[in-house]
C-alpha cells in the first residue's frame, strides 16, 4: 500500500493599526503534514465473450439458434455460453432486444434462462423449455433489461435463448424474416 504524504500549508496575516502611535505588523505561518491513506486502486481487464466463450467479438452470429419458419405458437431455443475472459468481476445485462422488422417483432417473445449446463437448454424447434426461471420472459419489443448479474473472472454462465412466435401472430406474417439482435451490457462488478 502505498501512502501518500499531504502537506498543509495555512498563512495568516494580522494588521494592527492604532492611529497615533506606531504600527505594528505580525504574520506567522504554519506548516504541518500528516499521512493519509490512499485507499486500493484497482484495474484489470473487462472482457463479456459469448457463443463459443473463447473468442472476443463485437457482435456474434448465433446460428445455434434455429427459429426459421416458425409457425404461430412455436419457438426456437439454443444455450449461449456468456464468459469472464477479464481479470475483475463484470455484472452484465440484456440491455436490450429488437428485431429488424417490427412487424414480426412484435409478435416474437424472448425468453432468456440461466441454466447450469448447455445440456439443460436442448437446442431446436419446440424444445422443452428449461425448469429454472427465467430473467426475461417478454414480447420481444419490449423486453426490459434483465436483472444483473455477475460473473467473476474466469466464469461462464449459460443462458438458454428462446424466440417464439405469438400463437395468435396474424397470417400477414407469414413469409416475414427478420434478424433478432440481443444486446448484451457489462460493466466492472
Amino acid at each position: 500500500m502505498r501512502r501518500v504524504r499531504l502537506l498543509v500549508v495555512v498563512a495568516a496575516t494580522a494588521l494592527l493599526v492604532v492611529t497615533g502611535w506606531s504600527t505594528a505588523g505580525t504574520g506567522a505561518s504554519w506548516v504541518d503534514s500528516a499521512d493519509l491513506d490512499g485507499g486500493v486502486v484497482r484495474s484489470g481487464e473487462l472482457s463479456l465473450l459469448t457463443g463459443d466463450a473463447v473468442t472476443q467479438v463485437s457482435a456474434y452470429r448465433f446460428d445455434q439458434l434455429q427459429a426459421g419458419r416458425l409457425r404461430p405458437g412455436h419457438h426456437g431455443q439454443a444455450p449461449l455460453v456468456l464468459a469472464n475472459a477479464g481479470s475483475v468481476p463484470l455484472r452484465h445485462v440484456l440491455a436490450g432486444a429488437t428485431a429488424s422488422e417490427p412487424r414480426l417483432g412484435a409478435a416474437l417473445r424472448l425468453v432468456l434462462t440461466p441454466v447450469p449446463t448447455t445440456a439443460a437448454c436442448p437446442s431446436g424447434p419446440d424444445a422443452a423449455a428449461p425448469a429454472w426461471t427465467p430473467l426475461v420472459d417478454a414480447p420481444l419489443g419490449s423486453a426490459a433489461p434483465s436483472a444483473p448479474r455477475v460473473l467473476a473472472p474466469g466464469a461462464r454462465e449459460v443462458v438458454c435463448v428462446r424466440v417464439g412466435l405469438a400463437a395468435q401472430a396474424p397470417s400477414t406474417l407469414q413469409a416475414l424474416t427478420s434478424t433478432v439482435v440481443l444486446t448484451f451490457r457489462a460493466e466492472v462488478a
